[in-house]
């Protein structure tokens, strides 16, 4: 593309008029969004018109294609590495390759003694100047891919959400970028222990003529900051699901997590690029997941339910609506790794995180109901899942480990039977400590703590609160059921004299007129509910989205996901709308 806006410039009378005028209309756009757009339209025209090319080949010469390089600088005004001279070279081969025609020998020969003498002028630069050696990627180190990991999930906006989720996806994958954004929900299925992800276009396979093989990928249960079926399990619960089957929908999703990652990388103070490698087997994959190759929790089970009952089910439609039902299964473990690591989610993410206002965390006895059910251990008989990608060494080594944990237990039965027939009767005091802490209710029956307690209480008392940032269905639902375990009430019941200041008054303000707007289109569908359940409100909102004044097509022509847009976003657009209105009633 360079050379050919270079050609543009330089010498128009090898370039057809259709592609000078489409070339002049990129010189004068400005706008980093449609430049690219116009960018690629012109690839697709050149590649589209290989029967008529719209470049001249044979007119141009070896000391034009020499001065193109020679015009190359980079963003500092310092002229560019060999690689890049290699690759313009490459781009330049291709312009012969699908325009068929043949490149003069002469040609070919000039250019191969041209790079020869341009690479000794580049490395004597490089060593003159102190330029940097290093060319292309650099390695990217497992401990900065913890630090990131880390660092994104102290983060509470949603956007962060996303860039884990890409992050450690890409990681475990071993894949580039490019493939994270082609996979689809039916490119994912649990395999035993694993989520198993297919690839359906691969760099290395353009035509798919290879087997396919799915690349296994592994919970991490010991760090929960870099597993992936947690990460996606956050992403899947603060996201949902999308109608096109995307894992990532949208457009651009690699370059919206590339300025993330860099975000991240200035807030951690490290710049480095990625690069993985190819990937393996299932030993491989566990291996990636940064579980302890030396030690038998290699071969540790992900957190999931050891009763398979209908309650569980019901939680993973509460928790993941409008679930693909292929997705089902993924989804069971993904709520299984969601309730294990409760603690660890609630020891380092910040109380305003947008995952403490979804379903999951709204509902404190579903929460406690499933966190009795979850368990996360090696393979024993009877277990729903088995543990694949166990080298047979390590196989050795936890049949040793699960013999030696049998002899403790026996041990400790005997020291309690040995106990409880001694005649000396064992001090009160010695036991408090095994005691489980409780809370007493004022009607004597005890209650476990499981989720943090409320920091306020309605009325006037609700010091610190802010309206989350989250998606309109989430908004909805804490319209009608509020958030106890963030001591919240349900938002429809707030009046100004609750809230701490006069910020606040008005965004309570606009998220009024909002579900004061949906309540309406439901009284006018006749399918109002003056108290609805969880999924009765689901369903009231789903109904109410389709008449709700909103465009389809944004300004730049990106079509927009009703379901994900932010609450605030909605309330802007519908007093748009309203203003537009009058202006026409005028």
């Amino acid at each position: 593309m360079k050379f050919v806006l270079w050609l543009h410039i330089n010498m128009p009378e090898v370039v057809t008029t259709q592609l000078n005028d489409r070339l002049n209309e990129v010189r004068q756009t400005e706008d980093t969004l449609a430049l690219k757009e116009k960018n690629l339209s012109i690839k697709h025209f050149m590649r589209d018109n290989s029967s008529q090319p719209p470049v001249d080949l044979l007119r141009i010469t070896p000391e034009n294609f020499e001065c193109f390089l020679m015009s190359l600088r980079k963003k500092n005004g310092k002229r560019p590495s060999k690689s890049v001279y290699s690759s313009m070279r490459s781009s330049l081969f291709h312009l012969y390759r699908i325009y068929n025609v043949k490149m003069p020998v002469a040609f070919g020969n000039d250019l191969k003694c041209f790079f020869k003498g341009l690479k000794r002028t580049v490395a004597r630069r490089q060593a003159e100047e102190g330029e940097s050696l290093i060319e292309g990627k650099v390695k990217f180190p497992f401990s900065l891919y913890q630090l990131l990991c880390k660092e994104m999930r102290k983060q509470t906006k949603k956007k962060f959400v996303f860039a884990h989720a890409f992050l450690v996806i890409s990681w475990n994958l071993m894949c580039r970028p490019g493939n994270s954004v082609s996979i689809r929900y039916e490119h994912l299925e649990w395999d035993e222990d694993a989520l198993a992800i297919w690839f359906a276009h691969m760099k290395n396979d353009q035509e798919g003529e290879r087997q396919r093989d799915p690349r296994h990928v592994y919970a991490n249960p010991k760090e929960p900051n870099i597993c992936p079926i947690l990460a996606l399990a956050i992403y899947f619960t603060v996201f949902g699901f999308n109608k096109n089957s995307l894992l990532f929908p949208g457009r651009n999703q690699y370059d919206r997590y590339s300025k993330i990652l860099q975000k991240t990388l200035e807030i951690t103070m490290v710049a480095r690029e990625l690069e993985i490698s190819a990937a393996g087997d299932s030993v491989v994959g566990r291996f990636v997941s940064g579980l302890p190759y030396e030690t038998p929790d290699f071969a540790i089970l992900p957190p999931f339910f050891e009763d398979l009952d209908e309650n569980v089910w019901d939680a993973v439609n509460v928790c993941f609506p409008s679930v693909p039902s292929k997705m089902k299964k993924v989804c069971f473990y993904l709520l299984g790794s969601l309730v294990y690591h409760y603690d660890h989610l609630a020891e380092t993410l910040d109380m305003n995180h947008v995952l403490w206002t979804t379903p999951l965390f709204r509902d404190v006895e579903l929460l406690r109901f499933l966190k009795q059910k979850v368990v996360c251990r090696r393979w024993i008989p009877g277990d729903v899942v088995r543990a694949s990608g166990v080298p047979p060494h390590l196989g050795v080594i936890v049949n040793m480990e699960n013999r030696l944990d049998k002899v403790d237990k026996k041990q400790q039965n005997l020291d309690i039977s040995r106990e409880e027939n001694s005649d000396t009767l064992t001090p009160v005091d010695q036991h408090v400590h095994e005691v489980p802490e409780q809370s007493t209710h004022e009607d004597g029956e005890q209650i476990t703590t499981l989720v943090p307690s409320p920091r306020w209480r309605h009325h006037g008392t609700m010091n610190g609160f802010t309206f989350p940032k989250v998606p309109l269905m989430t908004a909805w639902e804490l319209w009608w059921f509020g958030c106890p375990s963030k001591g919240w009430p349900p938002f429809r019941a707030l009046s100004p004299i609750d809230l701490p200041n006069k910020n606040t008054r008005k965004r309570l303000s606009d998220f009024r007129f909002v579900m004061m707007k949906i309540e309406s289109i439901s009284r006018q569908q006749t399918t109002y509910r003056s108290n609805p359940s969880l999924h009765q409100a689901r369903q009231l909102l789903s109904k109410a989205m389709d008449l709700l004044p909103i465009e389809e097509q944004a300004q730049r022509k990106y079509t927009r996901r009703k379901e994900q847009l932010q609450w605030s976003t909605v309330v802007n657009l519908l007093r748009r709308y309203k203003r537009s209105q009058q202006v026409n009633i005028n």
